[in-house]
């Protein structure tokens, strides 16, 4: 596959993965939020992009992300997969917003969660989602 071709291809799967995430994002209404996620997923879609453009992990592993609303009126961003969850919470208010991994007894029963700072957003980005493409890659 040309370089074009792979570069063509990981973006298409990065859109595919942020797809659900970006259309619950785009309904938002609260500006903080709005800018919390574009922030946030343009951290991820940075992200992924280099690493699929990279042959790093196969794209086609790596399931959608999902999107929700709490009950107290936060976005939920959320990759649940068998062994691990890996989630954002965006809160209306920021010094609220965090961030959270899960992981079962085979990626050593972690249990990690911070708040999110916009200083610190794409270093957080590359090292939770380095840490979820592990167990993606080939053997």
């Amino acid at each position: 596959m040309s370089k074009i071709n792979q570069s063509s291809a990981s973006f298409h799967y990065v859109v595919e993965i942020l797809k659900t995430a970006r259309k619950t994002a785009n309904e938002l209404t609260d500006k903080i939020i709005i800018d919390q996620s574009q922030l946030l997923l343009g951290a991820i879609d940075e992200f992924l992009t280099a690493t699929y453009s990279a042959q790093v992990v196969s794209p086609a592993l790596l399931p959608a992300l999902q999107a929700f609303w709490t009950e107290e009126g936060s976005l939920v961003l959320e990759w649940i997969m068998p062994n691990c969850r890996l989630g954002f919470s965006l809160d209306p208010n920021p010094a609220e917003s965090s961030w959270y991994l899960i992981t079962d007894a085979t990626l050593g029963e972690i249990a990690a969660s911070g708040f999110l700072q916009i200083a610190t957003l794409k270093p957080l980005v590359r090292w939770l989602l380095t840490f979820l493409a592990l167990p993606l890659q080939p053997a």
